[in-house]
């Protein structure tokens, strides 16, 4: 909550660093998918669409089942339209 309480507040390189932290900390959390998420989010909001799409891949590799993954697909094609890969 705190990471995306950064986000909401545009703190995005902290939250990027609160979340990476998270991941590092807390491997086998099950908030795991969610902080992953929200790591590109932070990326996207950041513009920096290659990380963003990068991250969304990853997700998307690692959380074949999850409830989030058709909202994800959106959001990587969404960045990838935005970045001007159209592919």
């Amino acid at each position: 909550m705190f990471g995306q309480a950064l986000l909401d507040q545009g703190r995005l390189a902290e939250a990027r660093e609160t979340f990476a932290d998270f991941l590092k900390r807390f491997a086998t959390s099950p908030l795991r998918p969610e902080a992953e998420l929200d790591l590109a989010r932070a990326y996207a909001q950041e513009l920096n669409w290659t990380a963003a799409i990068d991250q969304y891949s990853r997700w998307l590799q690692t959380h074949t089942n999850h409830p989030a993954r058709a909202q994800t697909e959106f959001d990587r094609a969404w960045a990838n339209y935005l970045s001007g890969n159209q592919t």
